[in-house]
């Protein structure tokens, strides 16, 4: 929640913008909600909100990487590409729930090159 908020080094100029946007818009918007309604309020709304997208977080993941066949290897006999395809699994969501996670079901992509920005 936290280290998201600031820019990678070397980052480009349009992901630094980005993120400084980003970060604009969700103190501003906080800001607003919370001067509306009060700190109280938003926290109520917020709180369950942050817990249930947690959760629903933390199960993709489980999801994601454990099911049969899961590639698992001792230190020495770890291959990387394989780890990246058979560690992870495609993930078919419905449309909506594609849209609402980004397409995590292509976490999978994400393991043969987890720095890209797949």
């Amino acid at each position: 929640m936290i280290t998201n908020r600031f820019n990678r080094k070397g980052a480009r100029m349009k992901e630094r913008l980005n993120t400084y946007l980003t970060n604009v818009l969700i103190f501003g918007i906080s800001g607003l909600m919370i001067w509306a309604i009060g700190w109280k309020a938003f926290l109520m709304v917020e709180g369950p909100i942050f817990f249930i997208a947690g959760m629903f977080g933390i199960w993709l993941f489980y999801v994601q990487h454990t099911f049969e066949d899961s590639y698992f290897e001792a230190d020495k006999d770890w291959e990387y590409v394989r780890a990246a395809v058979e560690g992870s699994s495609y993930y078919q969501l419905p449309k909506v729930l594609q849209w609402i996670t980004g397409n995590i079901g292509y976490h999978h992509v994400h393991h043969l090159s987890p720095s890209s920005q797949l």
